[in-house]
């Protein structure tokens, strides 16, 4: 493909389409665009020509329309480097390779395919068109990626544009876009087909306009020159950050992810402000209905539903102010770091939490099964009644007498309530008897503190006191005393735990955290 002046074979690109005398032309945005900007040649300045070899061309066709990707940004590295030109001339005879859509697309890393163009060789100058298999290295939702290292081939200068195609039919699953090395013996980027398909390709075949994916903005935001690249760059100079992305470099699990976030809390919240929340924000017309970037009414997303609402409902004011704090945001991890025990805002959240909704978010530390109203009673019962406790927690009737701040009269008919009260006025007399305790019909405790039905005595706890290991739920029923702060479960995601920051702490889908392209990339790139 010809573009300005007299530099023939400057670029590659692939017939994709012919209607009638018209064909179209997939290849890169940098082809047709002056220098390191947006701006797109004249057609005058561009023709096709087509053949094994790019100095005597079978046939060249002029040229009628061009169009490049609107999120490319016109700078080396940059994602959405994509093409289309439109040519008269074409007949029934003119050879297509079709575009890869994304129903069709189904690679996979070590996939092998095929790199076609006209581009430099091992020895220097080329003009005949070439090909060489590489098996996909790398891939994502936007790019390809392919290692070529020493003498092993790949694309290079002149290759720009040129496919990527599939083994067997034919298709052009990926445009060439980069290299990362002076002597193309880094890496070779393409950019991805599929993602663009139905936004940009297919609307230029077919004359109309497109819309344009949460993908396509996501990337071009974070590429060179995009609107998120100066934040990104920012986090790469960072001490704090770059042990993050380094720790997160070395990870293929999920599980791992989460552990370089609890280790790296500031540099993780550094980067989540770099990508998510920056791409978010700079997108919201193409990410309105990303769950990545759909805020929850708090500021906090939770893995658990019944826990998020419940948090939701009762501790809404403590989360949000948790979530909007840069102090307290990083304590949102599954291993919070041991400063957090002085964050104000985060005690306040978990507070809250093991008061309102420690049932709903399994907070109670031996799993006795209630959540009682008030903290010096739960905290007692948990070491003096939890077998009474489980077992009321198991009866729905006694659960809710037992998690109500003003129990109903007709509790006291609940045997199972009963025996948890007598444990109570037993061993937590101080901490959870307010009221009088009637007599149960059973022969439970009578409000007077003498002899029940059975004829028993009640222990003599003498004023303020409560008996070591306390009534029938001692220290021999199983329950150890645990402190409600450290009750948090842990599982699930990048920021795992009874909770996990949305957008404004976070890190991308799909992903969860920085790509190990995003930081090969962050250098210097050469384009084809």
């Amino acid at each position: 493909m010809h573009s300005g002046g007299d530099n023939w074979g400057s670029c590659t690109g692939t017939i994709i389409d012919v209607k009638g005398s018209t064909g179209y032309v997939l290849t890169a945005a940098h082809c047709v665009t002056q220098g390191e900007t947006k701006n797109v040649m004249a057609p005058s300045q561009i023709s096709v020509a087509m053949g094994n070899d790019y100095y005597s061309p079978s046939v060249s066709f002029p040229v009628t329309a061009v169009s490049i990707h609107p999120f490319y940004t016109g700078l080396g590295g940059s994602s959405n480097d994509f093409a289309m030109i439109r040519f008269s001339g074409a007949t029934s005879s003119t050879p297509i390779i079709p575009a890869m859509t994304p129903a069709q697309d189904d690679l996979k890393q070590n996939t092998e395919v095929k790199l076609v163009g006209y581009g430099n060789t091992e020895s220097g100058a080329n003009s005949i068109r070439r090909f060489i298999n590489k098996p996909i290295g790398y891939l994502d939702v936007s790019v390809l990626q392919y290692a070529q290292p020493g003498t092993t081939g790949g694309m290079c200068f002149g290759d720009s544009g040129g496919p990527t195609l599939t083994l067997g039919t034919e298709r052009v699953a990926a445009v060439a876009s980069y290299v990362t090395a002076d002597d193309c013996k880094g890496y070779g980027v393409s950019g991805r087909v599929s993602m663009v398909y139905n936004s940009f390709v297919k609307p230029f075949l077919d004359g109309t306009t497109g819309e344009y994916t949460c993908d396509e903005c996501w990337e071009g935001a974070f590429s060179p020159g995009g609107a998120c690249w100066n934040k990104r760059m920012a986090c790469f100079e960072n001490q704090k950050c770059i042990d993050y992305i380094t720790c997160g470099n070395k990870c293929y699990t999920a599980a791992c992810w989460h552990t370089c976030a609890a280790q790296h809390a500031q540099g993780a919240a550094m980067w989540n402000d770099a990508t998510t929340v920056c791409r978010c924000d700079n997108c919201s017309k193409y990410c309105s209905s990303e769950p990545r970037c759909n805020m929850p009414a708090c500021g906090v997303e939770y893995e658990d539903a019944l826990c998020g609402k419940c948090s939701d409902s009762k501790c809404c004011v403590e989360a949000q102010a948790c979530a909007d704090s840069s102090a307290c945001a990083p304590c949102l991890v599954s291993n919070p770091p041991a400063s957090c025990n002085s964050s104000a805002k985060y005690n306040a959240w978990q507070d809250c939490l093991s008061l309102g909704c420690a049932s709903e978010c399994s907070l109670l530390p031996d799993g006795c099964g209630l959540a009682i109203p008030k903290a010096d009673c739960q905290e007692c019962v948990e070491n003096a009644c939890c077998d009474q406790a489980k077992a009321c927690a198991d009866n729905a009737t006694c659960k809710a007498c037992a998690e109500a701040s003003e129990p109903s009269a007709s509790c006291h008919t609940n045997a199972l309530y009963g025996d948890l009260q007598a444990c109570q006025v037993a061993g937590c007399v101080d901490e959870c008897v307010e009221t009088p305790v009637t007599q149960r019909p059973d022969g439970g405790p009578d409000s007077d503190g003498g002899e029940d039905a059975g004829g028993s005595d009640k222990p003599d706890t003498g004023a303020g006191q409560r008996p070591s290991g306390g009534g029938d739920g001692g220290s021999g029923g199983g329950c150890s005393t645990t402190s409600h702060g450290a009750g948090m479960s842990h599982g699930g995601w990048l920021f795992a735990g009874l909770a996990v920051l949305w957008a404004r702490w976070r890190r991308g889908q799909t992903g969860v955290g920085p790509a190990s392209r995003g930081a090969r990339r962050s250098g210097s790139v050469q384009s084809g």
